[in-house]
C-alpha cells in the first residue's frame, strides 16, 4: 500500500512512478482508489515471470514499440521472445547516411544491435529503404530509379550497411509496402538489391512483398514478373481490416510464396496492436456515440471494464 497525492487539473495526466519488488512470482491486482471514498478509480494486473531458458524462446518480437530504449529489451527473456526488427529503422538510408553520399553515420544502429545481443534477440528483415533528401535532390542521377533516387547511391548504401553487420545481422527486408508503386519498379530495385545483398553475406536472407494477404491483382503481376526469385522470405502486413488471418488467407500467401515451387517462410511482419484505425478487437465492447474521441474509443480496457463487458 502506498499514498499518492495526485494535483492534476481536470483532463491533464499526472504520472507517478511506484517501485514495485513482489517477492513471488504470479499475478498480482493494483488498485487506484480513492482514500477519503473508497472508490476504486482503476486497476491494473501484473504479472511477475521467470526468465524462459534461451533454448525454448522461439516467438517473434513485436519490435515496433521502442527499439531505440534500451529497457524495452528487458522484456524478450520473459516472454520466450527472439525474433524481431522489422521498424528497426537505425539502419535506413536516411539515418546512416543524412547528411550526404560521404557522410556515415552508425551510432544510433551499433546501438540497437550491441542491446539487441545483449538480450539475445535476433534481428529479422530489418529495414532498407527511407531515402535521404540529398539522394532524392541530386540532379546528375547516372542511373536514375522511379524511387526517386541513383541506383549507384542505392548500391553504395545498401553495400556499407550489409558489409558492417554482416554474422549479426543476416536478415534484410527491401524497401516498405512496394504495392503502392509500380510493380516493374519494384522488381528492378529487387533486381539489384538481392545479388549484391548475397554477395556481400552469402548467410543473408533477402525478405520482401509485404502485401496484405487480400491484395489481389499487384501480387499475381509480380509473380508474374519474376519478381520471386529475388526473395527468400515473403512477408506479409496481415491487418486485420486488410483480411487478417483466416484459412483462406492463410492459404493465399503461401499459395505466393511457393508460386515458382519453391519453399519459403512467410513472416508477418506488420499487423495492428491498437484498434485505433479499425472497428474490430475490443472497440465492439466500447460504447461509441458523437461524443466519443477516437483516443476514447480505441483505449485498452482495464480489469473491470473488461471483466464487465464480457459478463453483460
Amino acid at each position: 500500500s502506498k499514498d499518492l497525492t495526485l494535483a492534476a487539473r481536470s483532463r491533464e495526466r499526472s504520472i507517478r512512478e511506484i517501485v514495485f519488488d513482489p517477492k513471488k512470482l504470479g499475478s498480482f491486482r493494483c488498485e487506484l482508489y480513492d482514500k477519503n471514498s473508497g472508490t476504486i478509480q482503476d486497476q491494473l494486473i501484473i504479472s511477475v515471470l521467470p526468465p524462459v531458458p534461451l533454448a525454448e524462446r522461439d516467438l517473434a518480437y513485436a519490435y515496433g514499440g521502442k527499439p531505440d530504449d534500451k529497457n524495452w529489451m528487458v522484456f524478450p527473456k520473459y516472454l520466450g521472445l527472439r525474433y524481431g526488427g522489422r521498424w528497426v529503422h537505425g539502419a535506413s538510408w536516411g539515418v546512416v547516411q543524412a547528411d550526404g553520399p560521404d557522410s556515415w553515420n552508425w551510432e544510433k544502429m551499433d546501438k540497437l544491435v550491441a542491446d539487441a545481443e545483449a538480450a539475445d534477440i535476433k534481428f529479422v528483415d530489418v529495414f532498407l529503404g527511407g531515402v535521404p533528401e540529398w539522394a532524392k535532390s541530386k540532379k546528375d542521377k547516372k542511373n536514375p530509379h522511379p524511387y526517386g533516387f541513383d541506383l549507384e547511391d542505392w548500391k553504395k548504401y545498401v553495400a556499407a550497411v550489409v558489409k558492417r553487420y554482416a554474422g549479426r545481422i543476416d536478415s534484410w527486408g527491401v524497401w516498405n509496402e512496394p504495392y503502392f508503386h509500380q510493380v516493374e519498379d519494384y522488381v528492378s530495385l529487387l533486381k539489384v538489391t538481392y545479388p549484391l545483398i548475397k554477395q556481400i553475406n552469402p548467410k543473408a536472407e533477402v525478405c520482401g512483398l509485404d502485401t496484405p494477404p487480400t491484395t489481389v491483382g499487384w501480387s499475381e503481376k509480380f509473380l508474374k514478373a519474376g519478381g520471386l526469385k529475388y526473395l527468400d522470405v515473403v512477408t506479409t502486413h496481415a491487418y486485420e481490416q486488410e483480411g487478417g488471418y483466416t484459412p483462406e488467407t492463410l492459404a493465399r500467401i503461401q499459395k505466393i510464396a511457393t508460386y515458382d515451387g519453391k519453399k519459403r517462410p512467410v513472416y508477418d511482419t506488420e499487423t495492428q496492436l491498437f484498434p485505433w484505425w479499425t472497428s474490430t478487437w475490443y472497440t465492439h465492447l466500447l460504447p461509441l456515440t458523437s461524443g466519443t474521441s477516437r483516443r476514447e474509443y480505441s483505449k485498452a480496457l482495464s480489469a473491470e471494464e473488461g471483466a464487465q463487458r464480457f459478463t453483460k
